[in-house]
């Protein structure tokens, strides 16, 4: 007597679809993560010098960071600092049933060419383009039942964040209702001490003259895919050398541990359904 095969089990399409997301996000950590790694291996294994005397090629430099003869610092939104580079980002807080957190709902960064005064010489520096790693502060927050007032009402009605206000009075006291919101800045303010990695050249109109920068670093438009992803970085940080590789380091390994997660249960419990 011969036994029919058992019908295979069926899955259902949400499932299926879940795990293909799971999957996704999975794969998207986990390429962020080693592309992360990636870049701390090359800033740390020496390519660049930063005490040679030639400048074209690929170059390392910490020093204060000053306004070009051409460029003047603009003003932050809202902590009213003069600065060279600044991100800054409209931060509402949100519930779940896991908790709550900071999420991101408008954000600009506005640059400046500024000069570095390094031990090598005086390096032009044109931040577009740069990854930037730059210590965040919080410069305005606005509770539950208060109203933003200021350059932080400004900043909220330039960037298009709708935001308001309220309180409940129940006779004992006002009860606040409404969103909390909170503004960050990430800076590199006028005379402050700056890390900068990337290609140098001294063949540029910038380059040279009476009191003129020796070397200019800017993004390289003819790089090729390749050499996006996998050549020497274009770098900006105000935590010095060292915290810069730390950065890449710590978020290249949760990245990555967190793509494994993401690819490996699913994948699990798919070969456990088959």
């Amino acid at each position: 007597m011969v036994l029919p095969l058992a019908a295979p089990r069926s899955v259902p399409w949400l499932v299926v679809v879940l795990f293909a997301g799971a999957l996704l996000v999975g794969l998207a950590f986990l390429g962020t993560g080693l592309l992360s790694l990636w870049r701390w291996r090359v800033l740390s294994r020496g390519d660049a010098n930063q005490f040679r005397a030639g400048l074209d090629g690929l170059l390392e430099v910490t020093g204060p960071a000053a306004p070009t003869d051409e460029s003047t610092p603009f003003t932050a939104a809202v902590s009213r600092t003069a600065c060279l580079v600044c991100e800054i980002q409209a931060q509402k807080y949100e519930t779940s049933q896991h908790g709550g957190s900071w999420n991101t709902i408008e954000s600009r960064t506005t640059v400046r060419p500024f000069v570095v005064d390094s031990p090598v010489g005086d390096i032009r520096v044109e931040p577009d383009g740069a990854n930037l790693v730059l210590d965040e502060e919080v410069v305005a927050s606005v509770g539950r039942g208060e109203e933003a007032t200021g350059h932080t009402a400004a900043f909220f009605d330039a960037v298009g964040v709708e935001h308001r206000a309220g309180s409940l009075d129940v006779g004992v006291t006002d009860i606040g209702y409404g969103s909390k919101y909170r503004v960050r800045e990430a800076r590199v303010d006028v005379g402050e001490d700056v890390y900068v990695a990337g290609h140098a050249t001294t063949d540029d109109e910038t380059v040279g003259g009476y009191g003129g920068p020796d070397a200019v670093v800017r993004e390289q438009a003819d790089r090729s895919v390749n050499q996006r992803l996998f050549g020497f970085p274009f770098v900006l940080g105000d935590g010095g050398e060292a915290t810069i590789r730390r950065h890449f380091l710590r978020r290249g390994v949760g990245l990555t541990l967190a793509g494994l997660l993401f690819v490996g249960v699913p994948a699990g419990i798919g070969f456990l359904l088959v």
